[in-house]
């Protein structure tokens, strides 16, 4: 694991003597973890309070791990600076930072480390950030926070350190409607394969055993590679009565079924595929990655090797640094923020339909949309949940000019939030949430 206890030591030194109330703690439940807790920080930018109307982009960002360990406020500080001197320089626009903190302990076991990532042992954690925090956000009174966030994905992004960063592309890569992009600062990206896990971690994980020969005792807290691997199964794994399925046999060979299931529910470039990513064009995600020369570095250069294949280079770049600091963060803040209004941009130029607004949100059963057409032509409304599960569907037919669209849904709605996917007769698509609130 990467030696960061100096630098997170000095961040928070740094964070309390100078960020002041930039920085705010809100709570919010999560039903998707039983109504638990969850701890929110949140950066404000300066003059926040000075343009009522403005709505700030957002990034969310992932502590790594579980939240035990790994200063989750540290690595929070040290982001909320390396953003404070981007904006002081005006270099990019003021963006809000969010920092969720998810904190939990493993039943019946001394494995911690959910990964952000669903799985029966530790529930449905990656529904916390796409589902629950999302309802908080645009319901929070607080500093009229729910009015000053963007709700377009286009100025969403997800982000990460460690696994926070394996979590925040896993879940960026399951939910492309939802976040233009990733900003993962040194993630150990595993790639759910036999030689992969072969060539790197079954070698490191026999020498932490000290042992000279099978059978091998691969027992919790001999190396960090064996209790990496027994986080990757208790978060990815297939259990049986609760007990983890640990991927290695006690000869180092590899657990055929638990790989399989793994590879199929946890590995990027497997998600990649299964949601056909980069085939669209500007519509996929942009990814800044940040690795260095630690343990599971060929993980990070197989990964996006393969994903230079297949994506445009504009919207992905690969950064190697020795260490998580000030200035290795910023370049990455700086790249992701970029990207930000570019996607924006290029969302509301490249197509000659794309000139529209929605309204109200929230709203509570009817959505207006005043579309402006270069032509005649039908557009596909398309409401769905945040599942991705389809609610409702309408087509309009547009003139050209200007058009007002009304969208009834008293019939097919409850209470909550929704992605509003709008599909031009280009085929080009524009996604905006939507609150209902009835």
């Amino acid at each position: 694991m990467k030696k960061y206890s100096s630098i997170i030591f000095l961040v928070i030194c740094i964070h309390f003597s100078s960020i002041g109330q930039q920085l705010v703690n809100f709570n919010f439940q999560a039903p998707s973890l039983d109504s638990q807790w969850i701890t929110n920080q949140v950066y404000i930018p300066v003059g926040y309070d000075q343009n009522s109307d403005h709505q700030y982009p957002i990034l969310i960002y992932l502590h790594a791990r579980d939240g035990s360990g790994w200063a989750p406020s540290a690595t929070a500080a040290l982001m909320q600076i390396a953003a404070k001197d981007l904006f002081a320089e005006g270099q990019v626009d003021p963006i809000i930072m969010i920092f969720p903190w998810v904190e939990l302990n493993a039943p019946d076991t001394e494995v911690k480390g959910h990964l952000w990532a669903d799985s029966e042992y530790f529930g449905p954690i990656s529904n916390v950030i796409t589902q629950d925090l999302f309802a908080w956000l645009y319901s929070e009174d607080k500093m009229n926070l729910k009015n000053k966030v963007a709700n377009h994905k286009d100025q969403i992004a997800i982000g990460g350190f460690d696994m926070g960063a394996d979590g925040a592309l896993r879940i960026l890569f399951n939910h492309p409607d939802q976040f233009m992009g990733v900003l993962a600062n040194f993630p150990n990206i595993p790639i759910i394969e036999s030689p992969i896990i072969a060539n790197v971690l079954i070698p490191n994980a026999v020498q932490e055993t000290g042992q000279n020969g099978p059978p091998y005792n691969f027992s919790l807290g001999s190396g960090f590679t064996i209790h990496y691997i027994y986080s990757l199964s208790a978060a990815w794994a297939p259990l049986k009565n609760r007990n983890i399925q640990f991927l290695l046999n006690t000869d180092s060979s590899i657990k055929g079924d638990v790989l399989q299931f793994m590879a199929d529910t946890a590995d990027c470039l497997t998600i990649i595929n299964k949601n056909k990513l980069y085939t669209e064009g500007n519509h996929s995600p942009c990814i800044f990655l940040e690795s260095n020369d630690g343990p599971f570095t060929e993980f990070s250069d197989v990964f996006m090797s393969r994903l230079a294949k297949i994506a445009s280079p504009d919207r992905i770049h690969h950064k190697m640094d020795s260490d998580y600091t000030f200035d290795s963060v910023k370049v990455g803040l700086e790249w992701i923020i970029e990207k930000m209004s570019v996607t924006t941009s290029v969302q509301s130029q490249s197509e000659d339909e794309t000139s529209y607004q929605v309204y109200p949100n929230p709203a509570t059963d009817m959505v207006n949309i005043q579309w402006e057409s270069s032509d005649n032509h039908k557009v596909k409304c398309e409401m769905l949940d945040l599942t991705g599960k389809s609610i409702s569907t309408q087509h309009q037919k547009v003139n050209r000019g200007s058009n007002h669209l009304i969208l009834d849904f008293r019939e097919n709605l409850t209470e909550g939030i929704y992605l509003l996917n709008i599909t031009g007769e280009k085929g080009s698509l524009h996604t905006q949430k939507i609150i209902i609130n009835q």
